[in-house]
C-alpha cells in the first residue's frame, strides 16, 4: 500500500532541522521506499508519498524523520492511496 502523508509544521522549528530531514527523505527515495516529497509554498507543511509498504513500515519511517525527533511536526495526517497514474513510481504495464 502507499501513504498519502501531510506535515503541518511548527515555525519557528523546522529551518535547523530542515538539512537533515532532506537528506533522511533523499535515502528513503534511494531505498524506493518514498515516492515524492515536497512543502508548501508558504513553508507551513508537507506533503509526503511513502510506499510501497504496510502501516507498520510508515510507522518506522516516519518516526525516524528528523522533523519527527526534532518535534517539528504540529500535525501528521494520513490516508491508505491508490497511485492512478504516476510517473516513473509505477510499472508500465500498470496502464494496460
Amino acid at each position: 500500500m502507499w501513504y498519502l502523508v501531510e506535515l503541518e509544521y511548527i515555525p519557528d522549528k523546522f529551518a535547523p532541522v530542515r538539512p537533515d530531514h532532506r537528506n533522511y527523505l533523499v535515502g528513503l527515495t534511494r531505498e524506493g521506499k518514498l515516492g515524492f516529497a515536497g512543502r508548501f509554498d508558504d513553508d507551513s507543511g508537507g506533503v509526503f508519498l511513502y510506499g510501497p509498504g504496510t502501516e507498520q513500515e510508515l510507522q518506522t519511517l516516519m518516526d525516524n524523520d528528523p522533523y519527527i525527533l526534532e518535534g517539528v511536526v504540529a500535525r501528521r495526517t494520513v490516508r491508505p492511496f491508490v497511485p492512478g497514474v504516476a510517473f516513473g513510481l509505477l510499472p508500465e504495464d500498470h496502464y494496460e
